[in-house]
């Protein structure tokens, strides 16, 4: 009885210490504000759930899934009266939580894995689903690969035909389809899969009977009819507008340090562990630790086709690089010393590795506890000239470097933004098209751009009927391509004289974008300047 007990708590042991790991970074993690692209997207399915459409109040790139995959936590705000910003972490942290537990139950019926394998396996993936997020936690790319890695663990079962209950394999296999369908490109991986499966049976269409296919294709299918019934304009209007002014702009300077260190890592240890593999007829675990780091290198691929180098892109490769290469390298330590190691070492190392995994996610990627919390942006200076200067409710035209800082605030403030576009995303790719050498159809494309998006503007701002417009200084370093001179952009509809007419410009607001970029490579002085225009009253107006 005795000798039970001891070995249940060195079990425990390492769920200890990663629960003990984990602490620290949920405290901080849980007052770090969010992120641009959350705050905006958490808008724009308020929008969309009060029955407006994509056009004309969330003029993005995302596909509507990616916006809706926020509805939950505002919904949850509205039931509970929790802060939204404090539900989407919260219903972040479960899918964390069920992400982790659906991974250590599907482990459990791989009978090749010993139970101190699944541990590290499960803490490796968890390492990835916390921690190396940072800042961009909550992030799509984020949601999307809590669903992903448990879906593939359970495609590898249905491969080596390994039984999984229906009440695992069905709800897994459901919601991680819903997962991949927020970046749909992710998709690649089961197919690839299915294929693999498909290859080794030497069969084609016992594949049309396999629940993981019929999920994906019901769900796929579905998706895409609710897109083009629902929201027609995201395939016709945004899309090609996304290929031709988003598609374009890349930044491999930034992108290639990730895909040269991550994407040859995953390349050979793929290869060895095939390698290891092809010594036996059967061995389950290397061809596990195999997909893994194939999905480790399909990951690394998107992040390169994806060309921008933001940081939540990289955020799928860290689960796959850290729980494969913690099973890997655990599973190499026991074989290569296992004449040396003693029960009493055994029994102490998957707490040893467990720790060893967060350490090194710790060091990688320690917790930001110096960036702006959530209150920080309500409090910030900013934020308080807003407050004393925008009518209540507050619609303003915010116009800025970039989505971030604006976006966050009027979040947090509930303020209205007076544009249905996040940022001018399309401006540089417009404005640096070389017009002197087109055709003359392509200049006619070009005007009718410049007007439909100028027009698209004026709609909004009468729409809204802003009491205030930011209208940012472009700084002198900024390239000539994102020099967005607004009011020269939209004078040519003829809506824009009448609208401006109605305000004056009151003064200038500065303030340091360090502030809202605490302890990043962005934490240096560097002030933001904004044009104040202010509605004249009626009378003069």
């Amino acid at each position: 009885m005795q000798e039970t007990i001891t070995a249940s708590k060195a079990r425990l042991n390492p769920w200890i210490i990663t629960l003990m790991a984990l602490l620290p970074w949920a405290i901080i993690q849980f007052n770090t504000s969010v992120k641009d692209n959350v705050a905006w997207l958490s808008g724009c399915a308020s929008r969309l759930m009060a029955g407006s459409d994509m056009l004309s109040v969330c003029y993005d790139t995302n596909p509507p899934l990616s916006i809706y995959l926020y509805a939950p936590p505002l919904l949850l705000s509205r039931l509970t009266g929790i802060p939204d910003y404090y539900c989407i972490y919260l219903l972040t942290f479960a899918l964390i939580a069920l992400s982790a537990i659906a991974i250590w139950k599907i482990l459990a019926h791989m009978s090749f894995l010993t139970a101190d394998e699944r541990t590290i396996f499960t803490a490796g993936a968890l390492a990835g689903f916390t921690l190396l997020p940072a800042l961009s936690f909550a992030e799509r790319d984020h949601i999307m690969v809590l669903g992903l890695m448990p879906f593939l663990l359970t495609q590898f079962c249905l491969t080596k035909q390994i039984s999984l209950p229906k009440k695992l394999l069905y709800p897994v296999l459901f919601l991680g389809a819903l997962a991949i369908l927020i970046k749909p490109q992710f998709g690649l991986l089961p197919t690839i899969l299915l294929l693999h499966r498909m290859a080794i049976r030497r069969k084609i269409f016992f594949i049309l009977k396999e629940p993981d296919f019929i999920i994906l294709a019901i769900l796929t299918t579905l998706y895409t009819a609710f897109v083009f019934l629902a929201y027609p304009e995201f395939p016709f209007v945004l899309v090609p507008d996304a290929i031709e002014f988003y598609g374009e702009q890349s930044n491999y300077p930034l992108i290639m340090p990730t895909a040269v260190t991550y994407g040859p890592y995953f390349l050979i240890a793929s290869i060895l562990a095939l390698s290891v593999r092809g010594r036996k007829k059967d061995n389950p675990k290397m061809d596990l630790l195999a997909q893994i780091f194939l999905g480790g290198a399909v990951c690394v691929f998107f992040y390169y086709l994806q060309k921008k180098g933001f940081f939540y892109h990289k955020i799928p490769i860290f689960p796959f690089f850290t729980a494969g290469t913690a099973l890997g390298l655990y599973s190499l330590t026991e074989f290569t010393f296992r004449d040396q190691i003693t029960p009493k070492t055994k029994k102490a190392m998957p707490a040893i590795a467990c720790a060893l995994i967060f350490l090194f996610a710790y060091a990688k990627q320690p917790p930001n506890a110096q960036f702006p919390t959530h209150q920080d942006y309500k409090d910030a200076p900013l934020t308080q000239f807003i407050e004393q200067n925008c009518d209540h409710p507050c619609h303003l035209l915010f116009i800025n470097e970039n989505m971030g800082i604006g976006t966050q605030t009027m979040f947090y403030q509930n303020y209205t933004q007076a544009s249905r576009l996040p940022a001018f995303w399309f401006f540089p790719s417009w404005n640096s098209q070389d017009t002197e050498n087109m055709t003359d159809q392509q200049k006619q494309h070009h005007e009718d751009t410049h007007k439909r998006f100028a027009r698209y503007a004026i709609e909004d701002l009468e729409k809204t009927d802003p009491s205030l417009l930011m209208i940012m200084h472009n700084p002198p370093e900024i390239p000539k391509e994102y020099a967005l001179d607004l009011f020269d952009f939209l004078s040519i509809d003829p809506g824009f004289a009448p609208f401006i007419q109605k305000y004056e410009k009151t003064g200038e607001f500065s303030t340091d974008r360090a502030y809202y970029y605490k302890n990043t490579p962005y934490d240096e002085p560097h002030n933001i300047t904004w044009d104040i225009y202010k509605k004249k009253p009626k009378a003069t107006q």
